[in-house]
């Protein structure tokens, strides 16, 4: 993170996305764990998640979000490989690190992932960033059916994992942290059934 910092002014970084909010606040969290803000760089407007893997891979940006073996990744990393292919921005993993990022994204984290070369940008040990995700419904969806829902994903979780490897991480202990939004009835009722502790 300290190189990126010393290059900033040069690099054009993926910026706006305006369909899809979320994502900047991403990039910002990683950016402020080195010191750095979106105006240290050359912004170049996207309209997506996706749209920015993708100008990375061609060649509009230097700097963008890239998931962690994603199919768009992967492509990005093909288009990239005679310059070297795709490669993580390792962060700081220290206790001031993983501060400035949560100023951002307070359920996120900074985890320490060992090189392998069967992962696109994984050619070094590298600090990234791990976010949880949650799928979010709206107070008209039947408890029922987020009930349902919320016990295929708990108890069909290898199924999962075999179509989307993040699912393999998944831990059912820990799908109910903190949050500011409350969870769904639905929701509830199945982790009080299952014993998984709601964060407050």
């Amino acid at each position: 993170i300290a190189d990126l910092k010393a290059k900033a002014s040069g690099l054009r970084i993926a910026s706006e996305y305006k369909g899809s909010t979320i994502i900047p606040y991403y990039i910002e969290g990683g950016l402020a764990n080195g010191g750095m803000v979106y105006d240290d760089f050359v912004k170049v407007p996207v309209s997506n998640f996706v749209k920015g893997i993708f100008a990375l891979g061609d060649g509009l940006v230097d700097i963008s979000l890239v998931s962690l073996n994603s199919g768009a990744g992967k492509k990005s990393n093909a288009q990239l490989r005679d310059r070297g292919g795709l490669k993580y921005v390792s962060l700081d993993n220290s206790p001031e690190g993983q501060a400035k990022l949560k100023q951002f994204m307070p359920a996120a984290k900074i985890i320490s992932m060992k090189a392998n070369p069967n992962i696109p940008g994984l050619q070094k040990d590298v600090n990234i960033m791990e976010i949880p995700w949650m799928m979010m419904t709206n107070t008209d969806v039947s408890d029922e059916l987020v009930y349902k829902i919320t016990k295929a994903i708990v108890e069909h979780n290898d199924k999962l994992g075999a179509s989307f490897g993040a699912f393999k991480n998944a831990k059912s202990a820990a799908m109910a942290p903190t949050n500011a939004m409350p969870y769904h009835p639905g929701a509830l009722r199945y982790y009080k059934e299952a014993g998984i502790k709601v964060g407050d």
